[in-house]
């Protein structure tokens, strides 16, 4: 079964590039980001984009709303390489074993 989020890329990409891109351009995310540089700046942007935090900060909407934002990111990247729920926790157990959690 697709995810929301897939869906959601998928429309996303439909939307935005001509029909000639549609397989491209979630091929190209896969691409760049199956490689050991990749993986590490996946990692990196999990960590910097709140993949496995609260994006919320208490009395403060605006830094609240520019966390949602990044946190928008990764989850774009995550879906345009097209990576369930469960990989996405992976990697983000991941991040967190590699900070000695």
């Amino acid at each position: 079964m697709i995810s929301a989020r897939l869906r959601r890329a998928a429309a996303w990409v439909r939307q935005k590039w001509p029909p000639s891109r549609h397989r491209q351009v979630p091929a190209a995310y896969r691409r760049v980001f199956d490689t050991p540089d990749g993986k590490l700046v996946f990692k990196d942007m999990a960590r910097f984009c709140f993949a496995a935090e609260t994006t919320h900060v208490p009395g403060d909407p605006q830094t609240s709303a520019a966390n949602e934002g990044a946190r928008c990111v990764f989850l774009h990247i995550a879906a345009m390489c097209r990576l369930s729920r469960e990989e996405c926790i992976d990697m983000i157990q991941q991040v967190d074993d590699d900070r000695g959690f």
